[in-house]
């Protein structure tokens, strides 16, 4: 199935699932996205309109850079270089954050569940594949690709933090937060750490059936996936507002006072996994109707997709539906670019694709 999962809408994944070989194949790929606020307030004052989702609120960044070459009978080696973030945050501290970014009035007696989850990885290494193609029967033909990568990891955050606020007046608040926190970075509270590195691996598979003019295709990366830390930055603290100051206009600000554990510890990353399903139905000659999903951390986002092909070229569009995301691209004989984004002016989300093949 080619025009597909390199240009996924939300997350960027490796695909074994080639069928060229004798070809070297670079490719880039990124993607920004949160739910309240467009990107360029949430890098920095949360100014701008405020479109929450309903529950749970998530941000993420997902970029993936490989190089390698495609052997003969389909084996696969490669240098990888993979940058993921993914954040969840509930409802009421979403709403919290954009009223006292923008110091707005608060509601009067109210408690809000303050809950934050954090997830990411920086790393590099070297990527190993097999492709296992099957003779067709009857019923279609399908492949198996296999891949194991052994990783270099120079940054990571994982971390839990949850309380409550209660607003006491209109531009005032006390809180209450409990975090448990492993990272390479603090971004809770100033706290210089010496940098840890870590060593790991991970697996991706991917499956692809053809019968007639349907196919299938899933993939599945870091199926199992662990990164070992050593002497890894921990804390386990508590943070409370009584430390607090008022600016001149009565708003209220903090200096957290901080309670805890701050230590060093050996730490086992485990890697959450992504999947990418799609299935696509082949309408006359040249149009191809796709549906699909992907997913991280039990969230779904699902797409349509219609792409018009020819002998050398094709063109895509589609639409994702959990951040409203359209994807715009094509394919000019072995190249492949596309563009992603919620809106043209001050989007929420943004992705990039790139990537060619050349034959040795």
């Amino acid at each position: 199935m080619s025009t597909s999962v390199l240009n996924a809408d939300v997350l960027s994944y490796f695909n074994p699932s080639y069928e060229q070989t004798k070809t070297y194949r670079v490719s880039f790929n990124s993607v920004v996205a949160n739910d309240p606020v467009s990107l360029e307030a949430f890098f920095n004052d949360w100014e701008g309109d405020f479109h929450p989702h309903n529950g749970m609120n998530i941000a993420l960044e997902s970029s993936r850079f490989d190089l390698g070459m495609l052997l003969d009978d389909h084996y696969y080696i490669g240098y990888t270089y993979r940058h993921d973030v993914f954040i969840e945050a509930s409802s009421d501290l979403t709403r919290l954050t954009y009223l006292t970014k923008n110091k707005l009035d608060l509601p009067l007696n109210e408690q809000f569940d303050l809950s934050l989850n954090i997830e990411g990885v920086e790393a590099q290494g070297i990527l190993l594949g097999k492709r296992f193609t099957f003779a067709p029967t009857k019923w279609g033909t399908w492949s198996l690709s296999l891949t194991g990568s052994l990783l270099y990891a120079r940054n990571m955050q994982h971390g839990k933090l949850s309380g409550s606020a209660n607003s006491i007046s209109k531009n005032d608040y006390d809180f209450q937060t409990e975090s448990d926190y492993y990272y390479t970075y603090n971004y809770l509270y100033d706290l210089d750490v010496q940098k840890a590195n870590g060593f790991g691996f991970s697996t991706h598979l991917s499956i692809d059936y053809t019968y007639k003019n349907f196919s299938m295709l899933l993939i599945a990366n870091d199926i199992f996936g662990r990164i070992y830390w050593d002497s890894l930055p921990y804390s386990y603290i508590s943070m409370n507002s009584d430390n607090k100051y008022y600016d001149d206009n009565g708003y209220v600000h903090y200096n957290p006072t901080i309670h805890g554990v701050e230590k060093n510890k050996d730490y086992t990353q485990k890697l959450p996994v992504k999947l990418y399903f799609e299935s696509a139905y082949k309408v006359k000659e040249k149009y191809l109707l796709s549906v699909g999903f992907e997913s991280i951390q039990s969230y779904l986002f699902p797409f349509g997709r219609v792409t018009y092909k020819e002998e050398n070229n094709a063109y895509f569009i589609s639409y994702e539906y959990r951040f409203h995301t359209t994807t715009i691209g094509m394919e000019y004989k072995n190249i492949t670019f596309s563009l992603s984004a919620d809106k043209i002016i001050d989007p929420a989300t943004l992705g990039l694709h790139l990537s060619a093949s050349f034959q040795f």
